[in-house]
């Protein structure tokens, strides 16, 4: 919104992210903890956000974060990642890692990327039902573009839209589908459906 108003409290919050990466360039469930794939992402995304919002950011910070990522490759290319350093792939952490490599400055015409982007084809929502997957996934195939994007939108598209209830008490949200969705339950599986149907709004290619 950049209302100024706001502005303290956010940059406090993401002061804090900033004093909680560990050493090694991760984030975990406390300050200063060896990282995880999974918190790493969304430490990333809200520190990309703050940027966009003109909040001030440390580039030393996205240095130490793509460091971590070079950890947790499962390949040597990058195209791939593990939850933590020597875990082997998944596409959920895959897909989170690719578009961390986005945002720590990856360029959408790299070489890794586009082995990564063929990596997520393979494995597509209709195959591998986790949302958090989906909703990570979608970034990375949005920002790649082309045909590429054009086939995965295609068919997550539909496919969301195919799943959303049409009647009862549960009428226009989702039903959870399997990975973390048992824990977060209908409203998480409908927050991340609303917010993967929504990237083409939220978010530009070259953001």
């Amino acid at each position: 919104t950049r209302d100024r108003k706001f502005r303290p409290s956010a940059q406090r919050a993401i002061n804090f992210i900033v004093s909680s990466q560990h050493s090694a360039g991760g984030w975990r469930y406390a300050p200063r903890t060896a990282g995880d794939t999974s918190v790493l992402g969304w430490q990333v995304l809200a520190l990309k956000s703050a940027m966009q919002a003109g909040l001030k950011v440390p580039k030393s910070t996205f240095s130490k974060a793509a460091q971590f990522l070079d950890s947790v490759q499962a390949h040597k290319s990058g195209a791939t990642y593990g939850y933590m350093p020597g875990r082997q792939e998944s596409p959920a952490m895959s897909a989170e890692g690719l578009l961390s490599r986005i945002y720590t400055g990856w360029k959408t015409d790299a070489a890794s990327l586009k082995l990564g982007a063929e990596y997520l084809l393979t494995v597509m929502p209709q195959t591998y039902p986790d949302i958090y997957y989906w909703y990570y996934a979608t970034q990375v195939m949005h920002k790649y573009g082309g045909t590429t994007w054009t086939r995965w939108n295609t068919g997550i598209r539909d496919f969301l839209i195919a799943r959303q209830d049409q009647a009862g008490h549960a009428r226009g949200s989702w039903p959870v589908a399997g990975g973390h969705d048992s824990t977060g339950g209908r409203l998480y599986a409908t927050s991340l459906c609303l917010l993967t149907l929504q990237v083409y709004y939220r978010h530009a290619k070259g953001e």
